[in-house]
């Protein structure tokens, strides 16, 4: 359970960061940057721990990082697509 909100954490940090980067300063974008960072982030922890094979339970640097490249890759994804 706490891996969910850590990842969520870094999803919505990750998400905010590329609203300030992408968005024109609406704040229905950049909401839409954070809820879309979250659920990278859930997606590409939930992935780290799948392909590492370890369970949910276990907390370790790579999922961070799967899970914040994860958010990073939908957001964009994301600005591509509403561009």
């Amino acid at each position: 359970m706490i891996n969910l909100l850590i990842w969520s954490m870094f999803g919505a940090l990750s998400g905010w960061i590329i609203s300030l980067l992408y968005s024109n300063g609406g704040a229905g974008t950049s909401r839409r940057y954070i809820l879309v960072g979250i659920v990278g982030a859930l997606v590409g922890g939930i992935l780290s721990q799948a392909i590492k094979g370890d369970s949910l339970s276990g907390f370790n640097d790579m999922s961070v990082v799967f899970a914040v490249m994860g958010a990073l890759i939908l957001a964009g994804a994301q600005k591509k697509l509403h561009t």
